[in-house]
C-alpha cells in the first residue's frame, strides 16, 4: 500500500480531559481561561470519539527538533490551568480535521441515574 503525505493537514498535541481536569478547566480564573477560550487562546478543545481533548493545533510538517518543545509548551500551559493533570507520557499526537460539530463544552454530561421511585 502506498501512503500519500498531506501537506495541508494539522497536528494536535494534547491530552484527554479527565473528570479532574474538566473540573479545573471549568472553574479556572478568567486569566487562566484565556489560555483555552477566546480569540487569543493558546490551547484548543477538540473532540475525539466520545472524549474531549485539550492541546495545541499546529501545521503539519514540523521539525523533529520542535516536537519536544511542543510537548513542553502544552504541559506548561496545562500545569497552570489544570495542575497535575498533564504528564509528559500523556501528551499524544493526532491528526486533526474540521468536524463541523459545535465546540466541546466543559460541563459534565447529565447524570445517567434513574429517577427515584415515587412510592
Amino acid at each position: 500500500m502506498t501512503m500519500r503525505l498531506e501537506f495541508q493537514g494539522k497536528l494536535f498535541f494534547g491530552i484527554k480531559v479527565d473528570a479532574k481536569a474538566r473540573e479545573h478547566l471549568a472553574t479556572a480564573s478568567a486569566g487562566n481561561k484565556s489560555f483555552f477560550e477566546g480569540p487569543n487562546a493558546t490551547l484548543t478543545l477538540c473532540v475525539g470519539g466520545a472524549d474531549t481533548y485539550i492541546g495545541k493545533i499546529v501545521d503539519g510538517g514540523i521539525g523533529s527538533d520542535e516536537l519536544e518543545d511542543m510537548v513542553r509548551h502544552v504541559l506548561s500551559v496545562l500545569d497552570r490551568v489544570a495542575p497535575d493533570r498533564g504528564r509528559r507520557t500523556m501528551v499524544k499526537l493526532f491528526v486533526c480535521t474540521e468536524s463541523g460539530l459545535p465546540p466541546p463544552t466543559l460541563t459534565p454530561p447529565p447524570s445517567q441515574e434513574p429517577p427515584p421511585d415515587k412510592y
